[in-house]
């Protein structure tokens, strides 16, 4: 049985192997995102997208909706990427 926080959250994802593909492909589905944000950004103003697997799976103009069309498309929630684009550039201060 696990005992730590790590292994616990290591188990309930599906083991070792399972968690590092799981991360690997996040990482892949945000880098994916960031080198289109700008581009989805004017074509899909005020939207929320999802991006799953390398791919822009839905666009849609609520967050509702959204998740209806990726439980209708059968992807798992847990595992994809979510997002609004706003139609205004959001203000960095650094």
């Amino acid at each position: 049985m696990p005992n730590t926080v790590l292994e616990r959250a290591t188990a309930q994802l599906g083991g070792r192997d399972e968690a590092l593909g799981r991360k690997q492909r996040m990482d892949r589905d945000a880098r994916f995102r960031l080198a289109n944000l700008e581009n989805w950004r004017r074509e899909n103003p005020n939207s929320w997208i999802a991006v799953y697997d390398g791919r822009l799976v839905a666009v849609e103009r609520s967050r509702d909706r959204l998740l209806a069309t990726l439980r209708t498309q059968g992807i798992p929630l847990d595992s994809v990427l979510v997002d609004f684009l706003s139609e205004e550039k959001p203000i960095l201060i650094l």
